[in-house]
């Protein structure tokens, strides 16, 4: 358990770094184009041995077209999601949260991670042994939380 919270920590810290990073150097400019025709964007995760074609798995009719968005919601197979940001695949139709949040998202972000683990300890609710045993194991998900 403790392994697991130290490396959660420490990916936890590394995604804010990467974060600030990545909107600091403002390559979080968005792609899409403005249009007034509807935009469909669909959902799934990265698979680390699948990469840029991951949504191929969740969406069989995948096609590289200007009308389809993929939105990155989870990354699977990632130990560490940090490294998961950095080995984002480039492409003009597949996104994630760093694409559409600016610095002031990621600090309301970091506050309510850390009130949420406030509330889990200290909060005025019935506690019993699970949900105190519950709330210690949550806290080596720390960047799955984060994320």
């Amino acid at each position: 358990w403790s392994i697991k919270f130290c490396v959660s920590l420490i990916d936890f810290i590394l995604i804010i770094l990467y974060s600030f990073y990545y909107l600091h150097t403002d390559k979080n400019n968005l792609k899409i184009k403005k249009t007034k025709k509807n935009l469909d964007i669909y959902t799934f995760q990265l698979w680390k041995n699948k990469g840029l074609l991951s949504p191929e798995h969740y969406y069989p009719d995948f096609k590289k077209n200007e009308k389809d968005y993929f939105f990155c919601t989870d990354f699977y197979n990632y130990k560490l999601i940090s490294k998961a940001l950095i080995d984002f695949p480039s492409s003009d139709n597949i996104f994630y949260f760093l694409h559409f949040i600016n610095l002031k998202d990621i600090l309301i972000s970091i506050y309510y991670v850390f009130e949420t683990y406030f509330f889990d300890f200290f909060g005025s609710y019935k506690k019993s042994i699970g949900s105190i045993i519950n709330s210690l194991a949550k806290t080596n998900e720390i960047n799955r939380r984060f994320l």
